[in-house]
């Protein structure tokens, strides 16, 4: 039951929602690991929506934790199956998000890496600019750099 229900949230996803197909295909992904993980980690065969339970949610993080996935990856996961859950409440399969109640961990910030002023004299020197599309990567890249504006600014 729960696999098919995957399989229309996938599509869901992709029809209606217009989600990329990089996207869906790490949402299903995730829904197939986490079904995978309830079925051989609990005395439930495979549960059923109604019996999914915030302890079986926690113990699925716990597991992610302690398997050293990165705290982004948990976080896909857990929005994946946050958001399963969310269309299976719409679709009324069920009545309450047990996902709602689970935290993700906490994404530490990192700084960008920033090149150095030869690094991107360098860079620059390397595009052609013997031809008119060349000149205009060169100014775009120029752009780019002396202003810190975004590429979508840009374009």
């Amino acid at each position: 039951m729960l696999n098919k229900l995957c399989q229309e949230f996938i599509q869901f996803l992709d029809i209606k929602k217009r989600y990329s197909p990089h996207t869906t295909n790490n949402y299903q992904r995730d829904i197939q690991h986490f079904l995978t993980f309830i079925s051989q980690n609990t005395d439930k065969a495979l549960p059923s929506v109604q019996t999914l339970s915030y302890q079986d949610c926690k113990r699925y993080l716990r597991f992610l934790h302690h398997e050293n996935y990165h705290p982004r990856t948990v976080t896909r996961k857990y929005a994946a199956l946050k958001s399963f859950w969310n269309y299976l409440i719409k679709q009324s399969y069920t009545e309450t998000n047990p996902w709602e109640y689970c935290h993700t961990p906490k994404i530490p910030k990192t700084l960008p890496t920033v090149r150095t002023h030869t690094e991107i004299e360098q860079f620059l020197n390397k595009i052609p600019i013997d031809t008119p599309l060349g000149v205009r990567n060169r100014t775009i890249c120029e752009l780019l750099y002396s202003t810190g504006i975004r590429v979508s600014e840009c374009i």
